[in-house]
């Protein structure tokens, strides 16, 4: 092989690299899903609202855990059929036939990267559902929209402003918080290690401990005498009174 093709086939195997990094969760819980790039997906502010359901109320999709998934007007199958109960459960169909159909679990889910958006897939017995998961501007509330169905695969999508892509890792201290920590950490190591001294090393006790003690007795006093200054338009008649 040429260098030319070498160097091709180097920059094919970093793109396919680059691309897999990015349709992988490096950390995956049913709720969250965090790619090795440090950006991800968290599904938990949809979570709190509660099931979800599409627009004429034929499917209901509880995020991030399991939950009894009714609807009010549907009729169970006679005799019962195990599979068809929305009990304890993520996602649930009321089909053509008013039957309701468990189409999976918590458990049952995993996370998929598309080119376009992320996804997540539950498989239930013979059937697998892909919910397809849109980043939408929107004040009016999550919206399900599905089943497309073609066989055993059924195609949802759920579109929400609290959907988005961000950055997931965690954030450094701004400059405002490092100054304050160090702040406080410099004010502990003065009054505390200036004490010490003056304890181990000058025998003090009482108030003699508290490190320039009569600066600090002085202070009150001297910061009234500033802001009258200040107050008094910083006049020399205003700074000979004081």
């Amino acid at each position: 092989m040429s260098v030319h093709g070498k160097a091709i086939a180097a920059t094919i195997i970093v793109i396919f690299a680059i691309n897999y990094a990015k349709s992988e969760c490096a950390e995956a819980k049913p709720c969250l899903c965090v790619r090795p790039d440090g950006m991800g997906l968290s599904l938990a502010a949809l979570a709190g609202i509660g099931p979800l359901k599409n627009d004429n109320g034929s499917v209901v999709f509880q995020p991030c855990k399991n939950a009894n998934l009714t609807f009010p007007h549907s009729v169970a199958p006679q005799p019962p059929d195990p599979s068809n109960d929305c009990h304890n459960t993520s996602l649930c169909w009321l089909n053509n036939d008013n039957n309701t159909i468990n189409l999976g679990t918590i458990e049952e889910t995993h996370w998929h990267w598309s080119e376009k958006n992320p996804e997540l897939i539950i498989s239930h017995g013979s059937r697998e559902s892909h919910i397809e998961l849109i980043c939408a501007n929107r004040g009016d509330g999550p919206i399900l929209i599905g089943p497309n169905s073609a066989n055993n695969l059924l195609k949802f999508q759920l579109s929400s402003d609290k959907l988005c892509i961000t950055d997931m890792r965690p954030k450094a201290l701004s400059t405002g918080s490092v100054l304050v920590i160090l702040f406080f950490v410099f004010t502990g190591l003065y009054f505390i290690g200036g004490a010490a001294i003056l304890i181990y090393c000058r025998g003090a006790v009482g108030r003699e401990t508290i490190p320039n003690y009569e600066f600090w007795a002085d202070l009150p006093a001297l910061v009234r005498d500033g802001v009258t200054f200040t107050l008094s338009g910083c006049s020399a008649v205003s700074y000979e009174r004081i």
